[in-house]
């Protein structure tokens, strides 16, 4: 064996007093995330309304 081989693998490191969380899927991310596709549409349309009204209002202030 080489000198940085381990003869057995260390145990996951666990702080005492903490409980290991366990991953969630994909899917259920999805989930809990679904509602921002919506936000960020919305985002977008108001800051193309607000841009669109920018340039009328500097064709009509001139």
């Amino acid at each position: 064996m080489g000198p940085n081989v381990p003869l057995r693998p260390s145990p996951p490191l666990v702080r005492r007093g903490t409980v290991p969380v366990a991953r969630r899927h994909l899917r259920e991310s999805a989930v809990d995330y679904a509602y921002v596709v919506q936000d960020l549409r919305r985002i977008g349309t108001i800051a193309g309304s607000l841009a669109a009204l920018l340039v009328v209002l500097s064709f009509v202030l001139r």
